[in-house]
């Protein structure tokens, strides 16, 4: 009786056993599967926030690229302007200028900037001597465009009387390698010309190649008018095109490429892989006829679309990316191999594997220990009773069985599944295993769809609080159309996102004026902020003290004081805004200012036909607004006559870094001023010119303050 007991006790225990090892087995195939599965399922979500993250990075490079070539012509364009105005003010106001010399092309121009004048095959220019005299004026100008504009190799102006005066950068050229040039130029016959005069304002031409410089550019020409509205010329540029490949190699640093432009031709007029890319530079063939997926997207291409797309080209697939130059009818284009573009995805496929493999090979791990722990107690349990080898069965079964439903739910994609194991033994540490795996992939994507969505908020944030800032400047110009007793202008350029400079101009009455810059401590959305806070409250203050007081004198160090205390209430922070605060009477040019440790303005005093400028004299040194309480301003006052004018900036003017760090500095911008502004420029002129000479100076080198300056100049009572 006892052996059928044991012998039934043994079977049933073998029984057991084997339905318990294919259980572990069974286990084992259903938790690999779905390892794989959800292995496979966070590859397809990863990979395709990762692509997409790649192909707007993609795009987003094309466009910041046709934006700089944008930037550069409009430079060019900026300096043909200034040309324009000076031949204008010539044309219509002779008597204000001497007349000057002017000589035929010289060998003794190499290595130099020269001027020089050029005349129609046939052209007898005694009769138009005087008229040329006064013409030469415009050289200062002709010379400074040279100087300040790297992209311009030639600039001059071409009279409708048959003659041309021009300014060329020859610095670079020997005198073996000097090319004089020909005496004999019918300019008034040329393309250049005959497009500027029908249209009547800036034109480009299309891509050439000048054969005196063997050199690629284009012309971009203006025309300008006598006083009787006439045409009196047309003012150009010969600029060169060689520059468009620092942009490109520029781009090639962000993402490897083929990077080329195209025309409003068709085109390809710059590559940066002349030898070894698929699109190469050539000025005799038009893209758009290729049969190809290239020659469709270059019809989008010329009509100014932006886009991106999948292409096949000489047998490749690759990205392409493209976005108008709009000022010149181009298109920029960079072309990226599929392959390099998916890299990051297939790294992220590696990745994931590796963990689906590592996970798979610590499960297998488990599993073998558990198995040959079974085994010695198959073992052991064959020499003890029925009752205990079922005991231990059902102990051994019931957990593995438990284990593969917990595995399934999770094999079909239910990552919030837990097999909870309290067994004591290599079943609950398989549990723990299979637990730890779905939580490090839940995480890996749950990290993955949060630094994607915080990015897209910041940047979303960031936008909205640089529009509503903008906002809050006055950016119509000219501000106030109906006065002519003033000529006014401002710009601001944050050095981050948003910024916490800030300008304000706004009427008091129907003769006074009130005029602010200042500049908050920090960056980003904190000064932004108190920025607006700064504005409102002077604004406030300056207008309720002019309705206080019509009559008599103004106190206007009041609205500091009292914008200060206000500031400082509060002010847990700490944030601080220095201030510099005037009014300009229109009628009498009596300008009455204030300063909260601001940066001393300049004022600029007509003489004749250029401008004197000094810095103006601050008295005793006062301190920014919201940080002390109790503080007591100082108003002086100073009289500008009919042409005289105020510059006034923030510390980002003057301390704008080059390459080597070396600051702007205030000596530097008076010395600028008095070199560029003349009496006949205007505010909004100056402020350009300013610009351009501190992106020159930068030369590209990252900027850490905002950058805010302010012109105004006062014309006079009952100027029309």
């Amino acid at each position: 009786m006892t052996a059928a007991v044991l012998t039934i006790s043994i079977l049933a225990l073998l029984i057991l056993s084997g339905l318990a090892f294919y259980g572990i087995f069974g286990a084992k195939h259903v938790a690999l599967k779905a390892l794989k599965a959800t292995g496979e399922q966070s590859f397809r979500s990863s990979s395709e926030l990762i692509r997409q993250e790649k192909m707007d990075t993609l795009s987003d490079i094309a466009v910041d690229c046709a934006g700089d070539v944008e930037r550069r012509m409009g430079r060019i364009v900026q300096s043909l302007q200034m040309a324009v105005n000076q031949m204008n003010e010539i044309e219509r106001a002779p008597w204000q200028f001497l007349p000057r010399e002017v000589a035929e092309p010289s060998v003794r121009d190499a290595g130099k900037i020269s001027f020089y004048i050029q005349h129609s095959p046939g052209a007898d220019l005694s009769p138009l001597a005087e008229e040329i005299h006064l013409v030469a004026n415009v050289e200062s100008v002709l010379r400074r465009a040279v100087e300040t504009n790297p992209d311009i190799f030639s600039i001059f102006v071409a009279s409708a009387h048959q003659y041309t005066l021009s300014v060329d950068d020859n610095r670079n050229d020997t005198p073996d390698s000097f090319k004089m040039p020909n005496p004999v130029y019918d300019a008034v016959s040329s393309d250049w010309y005959r497009m500027a005069e029908k249209k009547g304002g800036v034109i480009f031409t299309p891509v050439r190649r000048f054969v005196f410089r063997d050199v690629l550019g284009f012309f971009c020409a203006m025309p300008y008018y006598d006083s009787t509205g006439n045409l009196a010329g047309v003012a150009a540029v010969q600029a060169t095109i060689p520059w468009l490949s620092n942009v490109l190699k520029d781009m090639n640093s962000e993402l490897e490429g083929e990077h080329f432009i195209i025309d409003q031709r068709g085109y390809v007029i710059l590559s940066l892989q002349e030898e070894t890319g698929v699109i190469q530079a050539n000025l005799d063939e038009d893209i758009r006829n290729r049969e190809d997926e290239l020659g469709e997207k270059a019809r989008l291409m010329v009509e100014g679309k932006t886009g991106i797309a999948e292409v096949e080209i000489a047998g490749k697939e690759y990205f392409l990316a493209y976005a108008p130059i709009r000022n010149m009818g181009w298109s920029f284009v960079t072309a990226i191999e599929k392959e390099a573009v998916l890299a990051p995805v297939n790294r992220n496929h590696e990745t994931i594997r590796k963990l689906t493999v590592d996970s798979a090979e610590n499960l297998d791990e488990h599993m073998r220990g558990m198995t040959f722990f079974m085994a010695l107690s198959v073992v052991a349990l064959l020499v003890l009773t029925a009752c205990v080898g079922r005991h231990v069965s059902r102990s051994l079964a019931r957990p593995v069985h438990e284990l593969v439903g917990g595995v399934r739910e999770i094999a079909k994609g239910n990552l919030d599944v837990r097999v909870d194991m309290r067994t004591g033994d290599e079943i609950e540490e398989l549990a723990d295993a299979v637990n730890n795996m779905t939580s490090d992939l839940k995480a890996y994507m749950r990290n993955l769809a949060a630094a994607t969505a915080e990015k897209e908020r910041i940047s979303t944030e960031l936008s909205l609080a640089k529009s509503i800032q903008e906002g809050m400047l006055p950016h119509v110009f000219p501000a106030f159309p109906d006065r002519k007793e003033i000529d006014l202008y401002a710009s601001m350029s944050p050095a981050k996102e948003v910024g916490g400079d800030f300008y304000d101009f706004y009427l008091l009455d129907d003769h006074r004026i009130a005029i602010t810059i200042a500049d908050v401590s920090g960056k980003g959305i904190g000064a932004a902020l108190f920025m607006v806070i700064a504005k409102t409250i002077l604004k406030n203050d300056a207008v309720a003290l002019a309705k206080r007081s019509t009559d008599g004198e103004m106190e206007w160090a009041q609205v500091l004081a009292e914008t200060n205390h206000q500031l400082c209430e509060s002010n847990e922070e700490m944030m601080f805004v220095t201030v510099f605060f005037g009014v300009l009477d229109m009628w009498t040019g009596e300008f009455s200012y204030v300063n909260g440790g601001h940066n001393p303005p300049l004022v600029g005093r007509r003489n004749g036909n250029r401008m004197d400028w000094q810095y103006l004299q601050l008295g005793k040194k006062s301190r920014a607004l919201g940080a002390f309480d109790d503080l007591e301003y100082e108003m002086r006052k100073l009289t500008l006559m009919p042409g005289d004018m105020l510059f006034l900036y923030t510390d980002g003017v003057t301390e704008a870094v080059n390459e080597a760090q070396v600051l702007y500095s205030e000596e530097r911008l008076q010395r600028v001023l008095n070199q560029l502004a003349t009496s006949a420029s205007s505010a909004q002129e100056i402020i350009a010119d300013i610009h351009a000479d501190i992106d020159a100076y930068a030369n590209g080198a990252e900027q850490f303050d905002d950058i805010t300056m302010l012109g105004i100049r006062f014309e006079g009572k009952g100027t029309e």
